[in-house]
């Protein structure tokens, strides 16, 4: 699936969060591919987690970028995490917000534990 444009994928895969797992659907029969629960993760293995999460979010701020703009726009991304917040595509804000929704729909909980379970708010 490496070879499939993301929004194909998208068309082929759904992905859900549940609390502290990730599920993913086949979209055309709806079938449970498999989940992770990520609190089962050893130490290092979430570091990594984390360390491959904050790639894809700078490569994804300059998804649409080109020439110096992309340079530049990764240097802000990498600093704006540095600092605690999440970068900003030029277009629109890279956002936690429908993890945070989800989070309160399925397990009821209120937006500050729903933020406090992605890591959010914690110094």
């Amino acid at each position: 699936m490496a070879t499939v444009a993301k929004s194909d994928r998208k068309k082929l895969v759904s992905t859900q969060v549940d609390g502290a797992k990730l599920i993913w659907h086949r979209v055309d029969s709806g079938a449970e591919i498999g989940r992770l629960d990520v609190t089962t993760l050893t130490k290092e293995m979430k570091l990594a987690l984390m360390q491959y999460g904050a790639k894809q979010i700078v490569a994804d701020v300059v998804s649409a970028a080109e020439g110096e703009a992309k340079f530049n726009g990764m240097a802000a991304g990498i600093a704006a995490l540095g600092a605690g917040t999440w970068p900003r595509r030029p277009s629109a804000p890279a956002t936690m917000e429908p993890a945070i929704a989800a989070l309160m729909a399925n397990l009821g909980c209120d937006r500050a534990k729903a933020r406090e379970m992605l890591g959010l708010d914690v110094e």
